[in-house]
């Protein structure tokens, strides 16, 4: 939970609570001098403000507060798993993209491009709508009348549905020592003949390096409302707006991989509907330009502070920002 908020805390249920560091009242924090402070927006509010989205270039949080919101729809959720055949591939995009600027705060996307074993290119998609079941199943008509390799609509109380999304596979992807080698972009919206061209490049590069045989295209597509509720200047994470979150997640890193996520990444950022680049830090792969992670308008600020509260550097394994 604690490690989730540093960066921001992007999640399925953002568009009705916000993201994580909006629910955070406080910290008590291990500064570079083995101070222990207390930070909040009454506690050092200049740092509070850089701990919400850089949180990891400051020190060391032992002890964390955040608000806790009632239940909503009393706890009650609507899981819908999905596994397609990758020929698909465009009318799944089609629908993602009827979504453009108009997702139901409720409703939370989350999609894998994946090379399955058995069935070769498929698509998987997980929905979640924390309300009621015949409400969610409305805005999924669509995927209903799609012929499909699997299924499994179930209605969840919420600290159940992490387990269970993905027809449960999740927690075989965070089997330690399991190499990870991400490139992501956040985006506006989906643009259809972008993720068409993605696709039948990552089903050939399955195809033709065999290292990379698993490799995916994870697609996350949370609704920004109650994100923008809070004012941009409010906490240092830049990308309020972001509808869209994509990670390109090879299992091997070489030439080949690097080449051809280098070549994808700025397609994305072309026809992302930004005009720029822009990267969730907690998703970066590292390499990326200090503007593209924090963003140009607050650097300067997350500089003063980093020169202010780590002058030594000590805080810089992670995206670390610049001393001056």
């Amino acid at each position: 939970m604690v490690g989730g908020s540093l960066g921001a805390g992007v999640g399925k249920y953002q568009g009705v609570h916000g993201l994580i560091i909006d629910a955070l009242e406080s910290v008590k924090l291990v500064t570079g001098t083995g101070e222990l402070i207390t930070v909040s927006k009454h506690q050092e509010p200049d740092l509070f403000w850089g701990l919400r989205g850089a949180g990891f270039n400051f020190g060391v949080i032992t002890e964390a507060t955040y608000q806790v919101y009632d239940l909503t729809n009393n706890g009650s959720v609507l899981n819908a798993d999905f596994e397609f055949a990758g020929n698909l591939n465009q009318t799944f995009f089609e629908f993602l993209a009827s979504f453009n600027g108009k997702l139901p705060p409720k409703l939370a996307l989350f999609g894998v491009l994946a090379n399955d074993a058995t069935n070769g290119p498929t698509i998987l998609l997980n929905a979640v709508y924390i309300g009621p079941q015949d409400e969610g199943l409305a805005y999924l008509q669509p995927l209903l009348e799609l012929p499909y390799l699997r299924r499994n609509i179930t209605q969840l109380t919420w600290n159940t549905v992490f387990d269970a999304h993905m027809f449960g596979s999740i927690a075989a992807t965070c089997i330690k020592g399991n190499p990870q080698n991400n490139w992501s972009q956040g985006l506006a919206g989906i643009d259809v003949p972008t993720f068409v061209a993605y696709y039948n490049a990552l089903a050939d590069l399955w195809t033709q390096h065999p290292a990379a045989a698993n490799a995916i295209l994870s697609i996350e597509v949370f609704s920004p409302q109650k994100v923008l509720t809070v004012p941009d200047g409010e906490t240092a994470y830049p990308w309020r707006d972001t509808a869209v979150q994509i990670i390109l997640n090879f299992p091997v890193n070489d030439d080949t991989v690097t080449n051809f996520a280098e070549k994808w990444v700025p397609e994305f950022t072309e026809t992302g509907g930004f005009n720029e680049s822009r990267v969730y830090v907690s998703y970066a792969h590292g390499d990326e330009s200090l503007e593209t992670k924090y963003g140009k308008r607050k650097l300067p600020r997350l500089t003063a502070l980093k020169t202010k509260w780590d002058p030594h550097g000590l805080f810089s394994f992670n995206n670390a920002l610049p001393i001056h």
